[in-house]
């Protein structure tokens, strides 16, 4: 997974929407199952820069059509909530905690979402 692959995230019934992979990390979880045995599990996290709803301190996110108000925020997903990857991949800036930076990324997305939706050109690499 490249840093600033565009990503389609569906979390169960809930699409996010497209969003930039930032980066990816592996955990090892532990699930005790019906049997009372334990499971070894790798899991996988991706960071995803994506525009979510305004939010208070400690609210869970909720996401928002870009077009709408809100802000971009990276937001932790297991791998199974990547839906798509696009085989676009954006420059993304140095520092992602400036508010200019996360606009610049937010007008990027846009741009890119609206020429695919215009000339359907670019291709998707997985498809969940």
């Amino acid at each position: 997974m490249s840093i600033g692959r565009l990503v389609f995230i569906k979390r169960g019934d809930i699409e996010w929407g497209w969003g930039v992979s930032l980066n990816f990390n592996k955990k090892k979880a532990v699930f005790k199952n019906k049997n009372k045995k334990f499971e070894n599990n790798d899991l996988y996290i991706v960071d995803v820069m994506i525009h979510i709803q305004p939010r208070k301190k400690n609210e869970e996110p909720k996401p928002i059509m870009i077009s709408e108000p809100g802000e971009m925020e990276v937001i932790p997903m297991n791998l199974d909530c990547i839906y798509e990857i696009s085989s676009v991949r954006i420059m993304l800036p140095d520092d992602l905690t400036n508010f200019g930076n996360k606009l610049l990324v937010k007008e990027t997305l846009i741009e890119v979402i609206l020429l695919k939706r215009l000339a359907n050109s670019f291709k998707i690499i997985f498809l969940y």
